[in-house]
């Protein structure tokens, strides 16, 4: 067993049982906080489709220029930078109750 399996929260571990690494989290692309927590809450940022710091195959108006195929992908990609993040703050994504609200942009 992988030092990684073995201290993984269920979360986590559904998630590499899914074949899925959280990325590594891309720099703030302009002055503002990804992430603001205030008391129990953390307010993420809008996120953006980025893999390795580009928006790579994800450029473009969904049904112009990338497929809708393409734009699931970016939106799962968000998803996961919004994980990504959270687990910044919060060591573990066992600690995560509810999502109020959730912004992405494909």
């Amino acid at each position: 067993m992988s030092e990684t399996t073995k201290t993984a929260d269920p979360i986590e571990k559904k998630i590499l049982g899914m074949l899925i690494q959280l990325p590594e989290l891309p720099p703030a692309l302009g002055s503002y906080a990804p992430f603001v927590r205030t008391g129990n809450l953390i307010y993420v940022s809008g996120q953006l489709p980025l893999f390795n710091n580009s928006l790579g195959a994800y450029k473009g108006r969904l049904g112009k220029e990338i497929t809708l195929e393409t734009g699931i992908r970016g939106a799962k990609q968000c998803a996961l930078n919004a994980l990504a993040l959270m687990k910044k703050e919060l060591g573990r994504l066992d600690k995560i109750k509810r999502v109020v609200k959730l912004g992405g942009f494909v």
